[in-house]
């Protein structure tokens, strides 16, 4: 579906716009992610009012997006198995922070605690994460690593502070922050294994 929509749109743009043949799967390419990561938007909104907090979808969407954007990590070899992916991710964070919340809340915070100090981890050892869609030289890695860096400082320090104000959205923030760490650590393993390409 995303592959016949993205070919309908390059077909459009190139008879209305003088793009240069050589550009056109680089265009193509471009289009999928575009359609792919609306559509991804779409279900995390979606499912975030099927399960009764459109709230914990916003935050999931604003932490994921960014940090995964300059820390990299798993990368589905699918359209389809990217959007399921993601959305089992998003609801798994979700069941997984309702339960921490239904904790005592010093085991709330105790928990929280070492959830982003675990996950600062791997990204820490390994981020950003190359692979064959988004080569990047040195500099650019240097570059990625500190703006990861700087959006998991904030993103932590965000949870933290909701957690002591006993605001149930500090243990979704430090979920998904876990979540993008077990990426990033799926996706190294699989480069080694040689299922994956580093770029």
């Amino acid at each position: 579906m995303i592959a016949y929509f993205s070919t309908k749109t390059l077909s459009f743009l190139s008879k209305n716009l003088d793009i240069d043949d050589d550009m056109l799967e680089v265009y193509k390419y471009g289009i999928e992610i575009t359609i792919s990561s609306f559509l991804n938007i779409f279900l995390i909104l979606v499912f975030g009012l099927l399960v009764g907090d459109i709230i914990s979808a916003i935050i999931f969407l604003l932490c994921i997006i960014p940090l995964r954007s300059y820390c990299g990590g798993y990368h589905a070899s699918t359209y389809l198995r990217c959007n399921l992916i993601f959305l089992l991710c998003f609801l798994s964070c979700h069941l997984i922070s309702e339960l921490i919340n239904s904790a005592s809340q010093e085991h709330i915070k105790f928990i929280n605690e070492m959830i982003l100090l675990l996950s600062f981890i791997p990204t820490y050892i390994f981020a950003p994460v190359k692979n064959i869609h988004k080569t990047l030289d040195r500099k650019q890695a240097v570059k990625c690593r500190y703006i990861s860096f700087a959006i998991q400082f904030i993103y932590s320090v965000a949870a933290i502070i909701l957690i002591m104000l006993d605001i149930s959205y500090g243990s979704t923030i430090s979920i998904t922050l876990s979540a993008v760490a077990v990426m990033i650590l799926i996706e190294v393993f699989m480069q080694r294994r040689g299922y994956h390409e580093a770029g």
